[in-house]
């Protein structure tokens, strides 16, 4: 809730001290908040008025907020016009969530509304004449046309304000600046709870779509299971064609065989391609079985690892709807407002995906070809360890060690199951990982990717499912 008109008269009652303090600095936190830095003598104070929607007020600030990455406009216009000059009085609309804060300096008068009126909450900042310099977000109103070089309509004055508008939660306790604190104090609360709240529907929310998007390719890799199923069926017709292979001619559409079951024998009649041979048929039979046989295989290994990746993500969900806001607020740095599309200003594209292990320690995993070179060779220092699945194309793995640091043994195990997993022999039960420094690596001239290496020392690593799962889950 907003504060009420009774109570913004009584913090500005309480502000008037700050009358006669100059503007050092104002900073906008967020489109519709404005901080200024006020020197008195021998001191400084932060004057923080807030027109955003659901938390509109005004009071003495302890600290100011992180600034956005990108500037907002009015910013640029505040600093140019109020810096150095001097606040000359502050006072609140008759009966109104509203304000004027004005200012004077050499080059003329200024002052500063704002109205603190909820959803449409706006700063304006006007000229002695009372025409419109800018405002914080373009007019609201669809009742008044308050547009820089209009005069400024004020809010229309209400005949009878609601009842809760007259009362206050805050009373004078005859020390400086009371009321102020407790109004800080009371939507600080606020605030954390809400950007906890917001925080924990992001994380829920995200997890939650990785979850989807999983279940759809656990599903896609069920129905490959069940499509691969059949090897075992191309592998009785190959036998059985093998058995009878002397009755068979080129130029057949079918051939019968007898198959010897628990029942008896069975005459069957199997397709051929007529266009081939025997032998030829033969052999499409069994290239079919080996096909769909290891087609059954990778889909069993990718089914075992789907469904630790899902237990984790479970886990991991459970674990977020529990957080307290203490944890949700530690555990990521508020972020500033989103940018259009077209206005941010995303630098290069990183070579590498990079995650930590379960001990802690970063590991960084090439994304191609290109990359595992950019990764190796001009991303890492010569100390760092550097891992590849031997013998076979795959990505660049990359522990990076500050001075001293050691490798430890959770994280080569992590790095060595993330080089084996990003390599073309990941279907196999056990692939071996060679491990060296990256000053023992060496770039073949010409062929993306491709290096030589001496130094290493090699770890054969199994599937292990739930610590893959734990690792991908960081890549999203």
């Amino acid at each position: 809730m907003s504060l009420t008109s009774r109570e913004i008269a009584l913090v500005v009652d309480e502000l008037q001290p700050l009358v006669g303090a100059f503007v050092q600095k104002v900073y906008l936190p967020e489109p519709r908040t404005v901080i200024f830095d006020l020197r008195q003598p021998g001191k400084s104070r932060l004057l923080l008025v807030c027109a955003e929607t659901g938390r509109t007020r005004l009071h003495i600030s302890s600290d100011r907020p992180p600034s956005p990455q990108t500037p907002f406009a009015f910013q640029g216009l505040l600093r140019a016009e109020l810096t150095g000059k001097a606040l000359e009085r502050i006072e609140a609309f008759e009966g109104e969530r509203a304000v004027r804060l004005g200012f004077r300096g050499k080059t003329g008068a200024l002052t500063l509304v704002a109205e603190l009126t909820g959803r449409h909450g706006n700063l304006f900042l006007l000229e002695e004449s009372q025409s419109l310099r800018g405002s914080a977000v373009p007019n609201l109103s669809e009742l008044r046309d308050n547009r820089p070089g209009k005069t400024y309509v004020p809010p229309f004055a209400r005949e009878s304000p609601p009842d809760e508008d007259l009362q206050s939660r805050f009373a004078p306790s005859g020390e400086p600046f009371a009321i102020s604190r407790a109004v800080e104090a009371l939507y600080s609360q606020r605030e954390r709870r809400e950007s906890a709240a917001e925080r924990r529907r992001a994380l829920v929310r995200a997890l939650r779509t990785r979850r989807q998007r999983l279940a759809r390719t656990l599903d896609k890799v069920h129905g490959d299971l069940e499509r691969a199923g059949g090897a075992q069926e191309h592998r009785r017709r190959g036998e059985l064609l093998k058995a009878h292979l002397h009755s068979i001619r080129r130029g057949m559409r079918e051939a019968r065989v007898v198959d010897y079951t628990e029942q008896g024998p069975v005459e069957l009649r199997l397709a051929l391609d007529p266009a081939l041979g025997p032998k030829e048929n033969l052999e499409r039979e069994f290239h079919l079985y080996r096909r769909l046989a290891a087609g059954q295989q990778r889909a069993r290994a990718r089914l075992e690892q789907l469904q630790a990746e899902l237990s984790v993500l479970d886990e991991q969900l459970a674990a977020a709807e529990g957080l307290s806001d203490e944890r949700l607020l530690e555990q990521a740095a508020p972020e500033g407002p989103a940018l259009p599309r077209r206005a941010r200003s995303a630098g290069p594209a990183l070579p590498y995906r990079e995650l930590v292990s379960a001990c802690g320690q970063r590991i960084r995993v090439g994304r191609g070809a290109r990359e595992n070179d950019a990764l190796t060779f001009r991303h890492s220092k010569g100390n760092d360890v550097w891992f590849h699945a031997r013998g076979v194309p795959g990505a660049h793995v990359v522990v990076p060690l500050g001075r001293d640091e050691a490798l430890k043994d959770e994280t080569l195990q992590d790095a060595a199951l993330l080089a084996a997993h990003h390599s073309e022999a990941r279907a196999q039960g056990l692939v071996e990982v060679s491990w060296t420094r990256v000053k023992y690596v060496r770039k073949v001239k010409g062929v993306a990717g491709a290096v030589t290496f001496s130094q290493e020392k090699t770890l054969a690593i199994r599937a292990e499912p739930r610590r893959l799962a734990r690792l991908l889950a960081q890549l999203g």
